[in-house]
């Protein structure tokens, strides 16, 4: 499932991005990645509430697995990031029968609901976290000797 967001109302943040970038491209790379991975997790950390709650007594080796992966790709002004929140490639399978089932077995949905629940939460983490990041890239920019 692939879903695309876009910052409204975040024209400060955007604004700081794209200064920075101009200069410093990796650091603004870095703000945007350590957003958008507190955003993931909290999506994350549902997932694995309801994954608890659909398998009743599993291993919980599905749900151990289930982690974020979060990469800027392209132009910042672009403002696209790729963010993976699901189980590990081992267990990334086993997941996605739980989700969507199969001929024999109902399928038991967890990650769906848990975006659905979580999206405006995580969309206001991203937001809080970027800021609170680019605020430190620019401090520390700020020390540097030039």
């Amino acid at each position: 499932m692939q879903v695309k967001f876009q910052l409204v109302g975040a024209e400060e943040l955007n604004r700081g991005l794209i200064l920075l970038s101009d200069v410093y491209e990796a650091q603004a790379r870095r703000v945007l990645k350590f957003g958008v991975r507190k955003g993931g997790r909290v999506i994350a950390e549902e997932m694995k509430v309801r994954l608890d709650s659909v398998t009743r007594g599993g291993t919980g080796k599905t749900r151990d697995s289930i982690g974020v992966f979060a990469a800027p790709k392209g132009d910042l002004e672009g403002d696209e990031t790729a963010v993976a929140v699901g189980a590990s490639k081992k267990r990334g399978f086993i997941a996605r029968f739980l989700e969507d089932g199969t001929s024999k077995m109902r399928a038991r949905v967890h990650a769906t609901p848990a975006f659905e629940s979580k999206q405006g939460e995580a969309l206001n983490v991203i937001v809080s976290e970027s800021t609170k990041a680019l605020a430190r890239a620019v401090k520390k920019i700020k020390k540097a000797p030039r």
